[in-house]
């Protein structure tokens, strides 16, 4: 017997994990992305994942920001 329609369109947490990190780098294609927010939308799990990739992306690009003088500067007192 087929599953229906709608429990394919649903995602599970592992994929809606890749991507969420393919997103990081490339764009997804447009059913890829709704069918990952709609997961978003019902797993808080993953919003979590979600906003931690976020948090650690958005560091990482700050810390490309800093010039080499920052650093060898030691810390401010």
């Amino acid at each position: 017997m087929d599953e229906p329609k709608a429990s394919k369109a649903l995602l599970d947490c592992k994929t809606v994990s890749r991507l969420i990190s393919d997103g990081q780098d490339t764009r997804l294609p447009g059913p890829e992305r709704a069918r990952m927010r709609l997961h978003l939308v019902l797993c808080e799990a993953c919003r979590n994942v979600n906003e931690q990739m976020g948090f650690l992306r958005r560091a990482m690009r700050q810390l490309g920001r800093e010039t080499p003088e920052d650093e060898d500067a030691g810390p401010k007192r």
